[in-house]
């Protein structure tokens, strides 16, 4: 999985700055993935989602109340997940 677009614009005064995030499977294989955005709003905390992406299509995420930072791991296997995750040792930005 490739990052294609980063995206950091501002939404209304209620939603705050928003993050738009779209990555691209460049694998011949399905791949699986964790994606974070750490939120400021309401509901401060990571909001996430778990994704499984087919060979050449796109994986598009975003979230509005957002600081910016963000949490990507991928892997061709769904299991090994949970196990990449404690790698990273900060969000990615």
């Amino acid at each position: 999985m490739t990052l294609q677009t980063v995206g950091v614009y501002a939404a209304t005064a209620s939603t705050g700055v928003c993050l738009h995030l779209v990555f691209l499977n460049t694998c011949q294989v399905e791949t699986y993935s964790d994606t974070c955005i750490e939120t400021t709003g309401n509901a401060q905390g990571w909001q996430c989602w778990t994704s499984s992406v087919v060979p050449g299509s796109t994986l598009d995420v975003s979230e509005c109340d957002t600081n910016g930072k963000y949490f990507f791991v991928s892997t061709e296997s769904s299991g090994l997940l949970d196990s990449l995750e404690p790698q990273c040792a900060a969000p990615l930005s």
